[in-house]
């Protein structure tokens, strides 16, 4: 019997979707200031809901390509190919290179907020992880409470371009951040989470550059650690 192969998953509709809008701008020569069609027309030409237009404007928008005004509608904000992750990852791959990406950067700005962070942004970290430890005590999903606890960091980080980058990432957290929650709850590994998350929190507070670097990748590190142990055990 030969070996069945996984064909990889479809994208999602609103990647679908993003991509059309893309190329409807380029192959159209459309310039910056240029209107979109209403969410209305764009609906009924890709065949899908308001809902995935507004979601595939919403992405676009994040990348600098299109932006949005109030009651008026949307518009080209750029001609430039944006930064974006490959819209066809979906599941554990997606997962895993966001983690990677945020392992580049997160360490560091774990290390700068522990020499940068002041009382203020010191507070609000620390109110952060008070809330993402409530939820879990809860038993509940606390993905909105880990990324609270993350933004906090890059914003003490004194450098606001860490904060923008984790904005623009903001749509692939949601993914990355939900589906790993979800495996170490059914696995039980929320309370491990919490420790990691404790640690990067403790070494800040200390203004330990180098503590807090090593905590940040650590929980990083262990995150990638689970989704591939998942994935194995499933294999």
């Amino acid at each position: 019997m030969s070996s069945r192969r996984k064909l990889p998953a479809a994208p999602k509709l609103t990647d679908q979707v993003a991509e059309a809008l893309q190329r409807h701008i380029a192959e159209a020569g459309l310039s910056p200031g240029d209107q979109l069609p209403t969410i209305v027309d764009m609906s009924s030409t890709y065949g899908v809901s308001p809902t995935v237009v507004r979601e595939a404007l919403a992405r676009l928008r994040s990348e600098g390509l299109v932006e949005t005004r109030q009651g008026s509608g949307a518009y080209v904000s750029g001609t430039a190919r944006p930064f974006r992750i490959a819209p066809g990852l979906t599941g554990n791959a997606l997962v895993l290179r966001v983690l990677e990406l945020r392992l580049g950067v997160e360490t560091e700005a774990a290390a700068l907020a522990a020499r940068r962070a002041g009382r203020t942004a010191m507070r609000r970290l620390t109110d952060a992880f008070g809330a993402f430890a409530q939820r879990i005590r809860e038993g509940e999903a606390a993905m909105a409470e880990d990324l609270r606890f993350h933004r906090c960091i890059a914003d003490a980080a004194g450098n606001p371009l860490f904060g923008e980058f984790l904005s623009f990432l903001q749509q692939y957290l949601n993914d990355s951040i939900g589906l790993s929650h979800r495996r170490s709850q059914r696995r039980g590994r929320m309370d491990a989470v919490l420790a990691e998350h404790a640690r990067i929190r403790d070494a800040i507070a200390a203004g330990d550059a180098e503590a807090a670097r090593a905590a940040m990748r650590d929980h990083l590190e262990a995150g990638m650690a689970r989704i591939r142990s998942e994935a194995g055990d499933a294999g």
